[in-house]
């Protein structure tokens, strides 16, 4: 039997070849060092790099390994012994980890810092913790800037719209195409199409409210700009030029509604008392007479209408008007042909009052 043996020979070089994915450049590089000497008294050394905490460093003085936060602490760059090394002794930090150790890769509790070039991606949920965290998008620099939501069926995003300094969420990926909600440098604010609340109310600063002056159409309008609207009910009181009636506390209330200076009344009041009543007859009003209305002194301001009825006066329609000295009420005939400011003298002390009319007041 012939036998053959064979040599072989393998040569390692210090370029190692391996099979497997491609590594970065610095995969073979080794631990960083930092060196420092003894001198008896310096505790405090500062390292050629921040570590994630005490453990990702070893500490030998004179050969002799260091306890983590032991016998040594970590803030930042700076090394702080528990007590100085004897003078001569020479101190080795070896940073066995950078900013992330590799044995707390999914297991962080401190905060760290991320820098990245390019695109990076994240599998899952980023949740950022503290008392002021920021999420700082941009660089200062004259571009766009965005968060898409990348959608199924439809792409949304918000972002800066650099050239028009614009706020905006918006349909699709690219920012300022087909705008929703914009927002500009004066914080004015622009919704593309309607709105829609499916709960709670819109609430208007005092002073202000909405404006129809995109549809200015009048030649001597004095203001486009509802900015009100109140209702309510409040107590009625009937005085007379002299004398005086009382009304039944049970129907003395009257509801009214306010839309902008516009106040429109109405109710139903019982008279069950009358003493000496002559004279003109006036009702209280929910809010003041207009000023322009009431420099018109007996001149009408408004219209309204009243009816009433009592045992002497059944059925009797009286007009209602706004003059500067409140609401007068007169008494006009059935026929429509008599008209007499003594309104009061015609009441007695059982009279039903139904009336809806209305005024423009100041505000």
């Amino acid at each position: 039997m012939v036998v053959i043996l064979f040599h072989v020979r393998c040569i390692v070089k210090d370029s190692m070849s391996y099979i497997g994915q491609g590594l970065p450049s610095n995969s073979f590089i080794g631990y960083t060092t930092d060196t420092f000497a003894g001198d008896g008294s310096t505790t405090a050394f500062t390292m050629s790099k921040a570590p994630f905490n005490e453990s990702a460093v070893i500490v030998v003085i004179n050969n002799v390994v260091q306890q983590p936060t032991a016998d040594f602490t970590i803030s930042g760059t700076t090394l702080t012994l528990d007590s100085a090394a004897t003078d001569g002794h020479v101190i080795y930090a070896t940073h066995t980890g950078g900013a992330l150790p590799i044995d707390q890769a999914s297991s962080l509790t401190s905060n760290i810092a991320i820098t990245t070039t390019g695109a990076s991606n994240f599998n899952g949920g980023v949740t950022m913790g503290g008392t002021t965290p920021t999420l700082t998008i941009g660089d200062a620099g004259a571009e766009d800037t965005k968060v898409v939501f990348d959608g199924n069926a439809q792409d949304f995003y918000i972002g800066l719209d650099d050239s028009a300094d614009d706020l905006i969420i918006g349909l699709g990926s690219a920012v300022g195409t087909t705008p929703i909600i914009s927002v500009d440098e004066n914080k004015l604010t622009t919704v593309a199409n309607g709105l829609t609340l499916t709960d709670g109310d819109v609430t208007v600063a005092s002073g202000h409210g909405i404006s129809f002056a995109a549809t200015a159409d009048g030649t001597t309008m004095s203001s486009e700009l509802l900015d009100d609207y109140e209702e309510g009910t409040y107590t009625v009181a009937f005085a007379a030029g002299s004398g005086s009636f009382g009304l039944n506390t049970s129907f003395d209330q009257a509801a009214y509604v306010k839309i902008g200076r516009s106040v429109h009344v109405q109710g139903f009041c019982i008279i069950n008392s009358e003493s000496s009543a002559s004279g003109s007859l006036t009702m209280t009003l929910p809010f003041a007479i207009a000023d322009d209305i009431a420099e018109l002194g007996d001149r009408w301001g408004s219209k309204g209408m009243i009816v009433l009825g009592s045992s002497a006066n059944a059925g009797s329609h009286v007009l209602l008007g706004i003059s500067g000295n409140g609401a007068i009420v007169q008494i006009q005939d059935e026929d429509g042909t008599s008209v007499s400011n003594t309104a009061a003298t015609e009441l007695d002390g059982s009279t039903d009052f139904y009336f809806s009319f209305h005024y423009m007041t100041n505000t």
